[in-house]
């Protein structure tokens, strides 16, 4: 099929209508991450004179992306999970623009932010976490209702982690 969007043949009259369909689907936290998603990207497109729009199938997107995550990276405290919203804001913040998603069809994308969310991670920027004690660990499991199988399923579960030293890169940090 060739490509398209939903504005190409649009009449003008209904274009109101279409962008208040397309921005309802967002919630206050959501437009909140596509805001600040769209502040850090004008910061940037202002340090190299950039347009902050990109276009659709712009050439140089995918460069353009890429100086984005090193930006969130480098120059802030961002947890990797952060500027992985921030990539899904600055995409909302094209398809309210009337563009499409700009990270669509940049080649080694993936691998990119697969390599940025090692870097957060081995930079130490995340969520803190705080030690429970061993002391609350033993008085929970002394206190276990033996006849609720949740409650003992849980208690396995958190002597798994304890003895296993589970970090927040498990499978499971919260």
């Amino acid at each position: 099929y060739a490509r398209t969007d939903i504005w190409t043949g649009l009449p003008s009259v209904l274009s109101d209508r279409v962008e208040e369909a397309l921005g309802s689907r967002l919630s206050v936290s959501s437009l909140r991450t596509v805001n600040t998603a769209w502040g850090w990207w004008c910061r940037l497109c202002d340090a190299y004179d950039w347009p902050y729009l990109l276009e659709n199938d712009e050439p140089e997107r995918g460069g353009k992306l890429a100086a984005f995550a090193v930006y969130l990276l480098d120059d802030t405290s961002l947890a990797a999970q952060s500027i992985r919203n921030y990539f899904w804001g600055l995409a909302w913040a094209h398809r309210l623009r009337q563009r499409l998603n700009p990270f669509h069809g940049v080649a080694f994308w993936p691998e990119l932010v697969a390599g940025i969310d090692v870097l957060a991670a081995e930079a130490g920027v995340g969520e803190p976490r705080r030690q429970i004690p061993l002391e609350l660990i033993i008085a929970m499991v002394q206190r276990v209702n033996k006849s609720d199988f949740r409650a003992v399923n849980f208690v396995l579960f958190l002597i798994f982690c304890l003895f296993t030293f589970a970090r927040s890169e498990c499978g499971c940090p919260k």
